[in-house]
């Protein structure tokens, strides 16, 4: 986990099933499924109509954030998103320090405009990759694996519209604003609840949550 201030506790629903996570708080109350218009995010998968959203706050650089999207929310995107029952949205917040992932974070803005298949295999190269690029600094050779070598090109002039690092921190900000604390952040919000996940968390917990709300 990587953080950029103190940090959240969460230890609650899952605490009957022995498994080591980190704390949760529970926020109860009326929450919208969806923030508001045009707040910064990517839709992964689902729709603005599935019953269960997930909004994550995650940073490249981050081993932990690695470990969510791999071995986590892939899985969910593949069981629950293709059905519209979880619309997993991500919000980039590399944390003081981790420039790599800031840069990273303009790569995968730019690969977001090339369509929604471009831009998960961006992310799961640069994730898979992280310890070389995060050695190196060479970014280019983890994104240019994830396409072909037209779209790389395409990709690379798009990251000359400065418009990409403007993006990128409405993101920042938006987390901010959000009281986001560490990454990576899981804010879940079904059935008129929300309930902010500070850490990872592995898959059939997640999968066990998710299941109170669809089937």
């Amino acid at each position: 986990m990587c953080f950029s201030g103190s940090r959240i506790s969460i230890r609650s629903f899952f605490k009957t099933r022995r498994i080591l996570l980190p704390a949760l708080l529970l926020i109860l109350g009326i929450a919208p499924i969806l923030p508001a218009q045009g707040s910064p995010g990517r839709i992964l998968g689902g729709s603005r109509n599935s019953p269960v959203r997930i909004d994550v706050f995650s940073d490249f650089q981050c081993a932990a954030c690695r470990e969510l999207f791999l071995n986590t929310i892939k899985p969910i995107l593949k069981e629950y998103s293709a059905r519209d029952k979880v619309c997993v949205v991500y919000h980039e917040y590399p944390v003081a320090g981790h420039t790599l992932g800031l840069a990273a974070a303009r790569y995968v803005e730019a690969a977001h405009r090339l369509g929604l298949p471009r831009l998960l295999a961006v992310m799961e190269s640069i994730f898979l990759d992280q310890a070389a690029w995060a050695r190196t600094g060479n970014l280019d050779a983890s994104v240019a694996k994830a396409m072909p070598p037209a779209d790389f090109s395409r990709l690379k002039q798009i990251m000359q519209d400065p418009r990409i690092g403007a993006e990128v921190n409405r993101h920042i900000q938006y987390a901010r604003q959000q009281k986001i604390q560490a990454t990576p952040t899981l804010i879940i919000r079904a059935a008129g609840k929300e309930e902010r996940v500070d850490g990872y968390i592995p898959y059939p917990v997640m999968k066990h949550f998710i299941g109170r709300y669809v089937k």
